[in-house]
């Protein structure tokens, strides 16, 4: 799946190999487009009332906090296949909540609503395999129009959902048959074939690594510095009695994204949120993959700062559903002293997570005080003004 934005490159430039970076960017922008898309599309169907300036903070916080620009600072094929990945899996997902808000009298958007969301999901399989969790999402979010409004049992529904699933399998049976062809098994996506020290073959499956792990990836602390870049790398603190592949860390999810804190003020709006359950299980379903995956992760590789990449996406984008969600509840019914905080507070959150991934993109390895020292130089100067 890569191939797709690596080739047009090559063919409209006349270079061969050309390097992931410029492709990368590409991506990075789609990504970013998708979460506007998916915002916009979730505020139609959810929170018609949303203001603009929320549907404009939940989506820029949810772009900004990605690690898309972390993962641009090391233009690798490693980087590239993680960020095709992240990258499909929200086209996904905006294009099946585009397929849930299309009137069914428009029949051929909806069809291709579906089956382009559905090749986007595929395609993750050939990417980032362990991102396919995210196909889950697929039910809450089509299950009311299809199985709710039995639609699923006419004609036209029966045609949809071929259209939904052709290119799945379509998708599926091109991978298997060349993972069968180069590795032995279709089921072999060819990872136990790194040339790496990680040995993925012998990892096995050790409870101990389950918690630390975890912890850091959700809830780390990064170090703290007083000079430019202000953040400072740290490793991932265990007892646990063997081998656990780290790198340098550059703090949790939860503890450095503060766009994120807005789940926990779901418990306090349960009885509006139960009224919504397409909604709640869409974030539900979230949180449980986020949890998943950070558990495959650690026991398939190890404990390395951009395998947040592989949850970080939708779980933003369950933040962002969470903000509008605390808006929508508000205007319902004004509370004037926390309608000012939450006024307040987002735009906050979303800054809060621009300064740390600005922080973050200066700070990790490799270092672009050595690969540009200019830039670095340069940024450092006008950031300490002072100096």
């Amino acid at each position: 799946p890569c191939l797709l934005f690596q080739l047009p490159f090559e063919a409209l430039t006349g270079i061969r190999d050309l390097p992931p970076a410029l492709p990368m960017i590409l991506l990075a922008w789609l990504y970013i487009l998708a979460v506007f898309g998916f915002v916009k599309q979730a505020a139609r169907r959810w929170f018609p009332q949303a203001s603009a300036a929320a549907y404009l903070l939940t989506a820029a916080g949810a772009a900004s906090g990605t690690q898309i620009y972390y993962l641009l600072h090391r233009p690798s094929v490693y980087e590239y296949a993680i960020l095709c990945g992240a990258t499909f899996v929200l086209w996904a997902l905006w294009q099946w909540l585009c397929a849930a808000n299309t009137p069914v009298n428009r029949r051929k958007a909806l069809a291709f609503h579906l089956a382009f969301g559905s090749l986007c999901l595929a395609l993750v399989a050939g990417c980032r395999p362990q991102m396919v969790l995210f196909a889950a999402l697929a039910l809450p979010i089509l299950w009311p129009r299809y199985i709710t409004e039995k639609r699923l049992c006419t004609r036209r529904g029966a045609g949809e959902a071929a259209a939904f699933i052709l290119p799945v399998v379509l998708v599926a049976v091109g991978l298997m048959w060349y993972n069968a062809a180069r590795f032995g098994s279709p089921f072999d996506f060819g990872a136990n074939y790194n040339l790496t020290s990680n040995d993925m073959t012998r990892r096995g499956f050790a409870v101990g690594r389950i918690a630390p792990a975890a912890v850091t990836f959700l809830a780390g602390i990064p170090g703290v510095q007083t000079v430019f870049p202000y953040l400072a790398a740290t490793r991932m603190q265990t007892n646990y009695m063997g081998l656990t592949i780290t790198e340098l860390y550059y703090g949790g999810a939860f503890a450095c994204l503060p766009l994120l804190w807005g789940l926990a003020a779901l418990p306090l709006a349960r009885r509006r949120l139960g009224s919504r359950r397409d909604l709640r299980t869409v974030i539900r379903l979230v949180l449980v993959c986020t949890a998943a995956l950070a558990v495959v992760d650690c026991q398939m590789a190890g404990m390395l700062y951009r395998y947040q990449s592989d949850w970080l996406g939708p779980l933003l984008l369950a933040a962002a559903l969470a903000w509008l969600f605390a808006e929508s509840v508000l205007q319902a019914r004004p509370i004037p002293a926390l309608t000012k905080a939450l006024r307040t507070a987002l735009p906050l959150a979303v800054l809060a997570g621009v300064c740390y991934n600005f922080c973050v993109y200066f700070a990790a390895e490799p270092q672009l005080m050595g690969q540009n020292p200019a830039l670095y130089e340069n940024v450092s100067r006008l950031v300490q003004f002072w100096l």
